[in-house]
């Protein structure tokens, strides 16, 4: 968990305010998603145990920052760009993992 949380604020803070971040290889997008998926996975009911409800809070919110980040200008170039496509991807995974959420998600 700690891992994965790392990875995101690495995209969130370092990388993406350096304004190169639109150019990065598509690994660097794979990476910050898939820790995305990992977090939300452990919001399964069967991980409850694992996660305090303050921990599903910040990840919910650590995600949510990411979708930003990768939906944005600054590193979107458009709507077919990687960043952009994984946002979606994100969006929708964090809508179906929201208490009350649908089944899509909307940037």
């Amino acid at each position: 968990m700690d891992a994965a949380t790392n990875v995101i604020k690495c995209v969130i803070d370092s990388l993406a305010p350096s304004g190169y971040f639109r150019y990065s290889p598509d690994g660097h997008f794979v990476f910050a998603s898939f820790a995305s998926a990992f977090l939300l996975k452990l919001l399964r009911p069967e991980f409850d145990a694992l996660i305090a409800p303050d921990q599903s809070a910040h990840i919910f919110q650590l995600i949510g920052k990411l979708i930003q980040v990768l939906a944005s200008t600054e590193v979107s170039i458009d709507d077919r760009h990687t960043p952009k496509l994984y946002a979606r991807f994100l969006a929708q995974l964090l809508a179906k993992h929201q208490p009350g959420g649908s089944s899509s998600g909307r940037l």
